[in-house]
């Protein structure tokens, strides 16, 4: 990066192991050094400024919250990598990340490695640096059945419209949001004392994001709730239908949207959003092709939901619905050795897996759980090592004012019912329901309850 009389270079100087994915070991940032490469032609300040704004990027503690691999893509989902290309054509030479990993939302030193990327060449930058990720990453393994099993849970942020609490709300021009967050729930049931790594994985990914409006609040220390100011200068909601695009882009359809925002208020505050949400998807939702699904929104009044009773699993998550869509619908990858035909399952509502074989289009009409097959990235030893693949095709969109605590309580209401269709799925139990007195979802909502503390 360049400063104002020089020219300098941002070392990871010290790693410590968070966990594995896949047998691919994620590394937390320990301690880094900026070291001083060479002076700049044209000095834009003094030596005492340059000081002053080392001084501002010490303050940044690298060591807590970025973390990376130098062996797996943790900017994509564990779907994306087991279904991506081994072939030259996107990695050459076998290297684990290409020149467009590093423009993914998820990884936040793409703007300062720029430069150094180019100056290197792709095979040599690719030995040097890795993108960086910034979220949470933590892992925990559990007994269930007689079976061990771990669970991750892996939280991406994103890069783009990033700020603090009240300086960054809703949605830019390209479409990108505040606040967003992907999720990944990596469930691996795989035996690690095998000399190889037999996949038995699923993987639930989720996003939480800021209300995808043109809306801000004025901050003021005397006022703990500051109003919401919705501009409604967008009239064809193009921000809106841009940010969807995005989502499309990464999961597929369908996109549905989980709102928990209040409805009823004596004050009109957080209820503005919620009709100027709808009216956007409404607009959105009509300006679509006819074959292409609509975006679902389910309007969940969470605190007015409190105060009644509401079971821990999640299963009273459901309200009004808008698009296409009523209920709030789930989705999940899994991949495990193939042993005899697969069987259908009763899901749960709040989890009602939209899968997508290989080749298979969304609105096709096909059975979304039809089973392909393809080969894994172990070498098999005979055809059983296959793997019947189930991918998920679409994603479940949660927000509140902040996306913060009522976003947090909801992912993990619907983490905790995705988690017991991956252990069904992988063979781990019988049914799909995990009790909510359990002490697997007791070491889960541990670990979402510390995510929310970070993010």
């Amino acid at each position: 990066m360049r400063l104002l009389t020089g020219h300098h270079l941002l070392l990871v100087t010290a790693r410590r192991a968070l966990g594995l994915v896949c047998g691919h070991v994620v590394w937390g940032v320990g301690d880094t050094k900026l070291v001083r490469l060479a002076d700049t032609v044209d000095r834009r300040g003094t030596k005492a400024d340059e000081q002053r704004l080392k001084r501002l990027l010490q303050w940044v503690d690298l060591a807590t919250g970025f973390f990376w691999s130098d062996t797996y893509n943790l900017t994509e989902t564990l779907q994306t990598n087991a279904l991506s290309p081994l072939s030259g054509e996107r990695h050459p030479g076998h290297l684990v990340y290409c020149p467009g990993d590093f423009e993914s939302a998820f990884a936040w030193n793409a703007h300062l490695s720029r430069a150094l990327r180019v100056a290197l060449g792709t095979e040599t930058a690719s030995r040097w640096i890795a993108p960086l990720c910034h979220g949470y990453f933590a892992q925990t393994r559990a007994s269930m059945s007689g079976r061990e099993v771990t669970m991750t849970v892996l939280a991406r942020r994103s890069r783009h419209h990033a700020g603090t609490r009240f300086n960054r709300r809703g949605v830019n021009v390209r479409g990108r949001v505040a606040n967003e967050v992907e999720t990944e729930q990596i469930v691996d049931a795989g035996d690690a004392q095998l000399t190889w790594y037999e996949p038995r994985v699923s993987s639930a990914t989720q996003l939480r994001g800021s209300v995808p409006l043109f809306w801000s609040q004025d901050t003021s220390a005397l006022n703990a709730r500051p109003t919401i100011v919705v501009r409604g200068h967008d009239v064809t909601h193009s921000a809106t239908a841009a940010h969807f695009s995005l989502v499309r882009q990464r999961y597929c359809d369908p996109a549905v949207c989980l709102s928990l925002i209040r409805s009823q208020e004596r004050r009109p505050r957080e209820s503005a959003l919620r009709g100027e949400l709808a009216a956007a998807l409404h607009y959105v939702n009509g300006a679509l092709p006819a074959d292409r699904e609509r975006i679902a929104c389910v309007h969940w009044d969470f605190e007015r939901q409190m105060k009644g009773s509401v079971s821990a699993d999640g299963d009273d998550f459901h309200g009004d619905g808008d698009g296409d869509g009523d209920e709030s619908e789930g989705f999940g990858a899994a991949a495990r050795p193939v042993r005899g035909c697969a069987r259908s399952r009763r899901r749960r509502r709040l989890v009602q897996g939209r899968g997508l074989r290989a080749g298979h289009r969304p609105g096709s009409g096909s059975d979304p759980w039809l089973f392909s097959t393809a080969p894994s990235r172990v070498t098999p030893l005979d055809d059983s090592k296959r793997l019947a693949l189930t991918c998920q095709s679409g994603v479940l969109r949660s927000h509140c004012v902040d996306c913060l605590d009522r976003t947090n309580v909801a992912q993990f209401a619907w983490g905790l019912a995705a988690l017991g269709c991956q252990l069904e799925r992988l063979g781990v139990i019988d049914g799909d329901a995990v009790g909510p007195d359990s002490s697997v979802a007791a070491a889960l909502m541990s670990v979402y309850r510390s995510m929310g503390d970070v993010l």
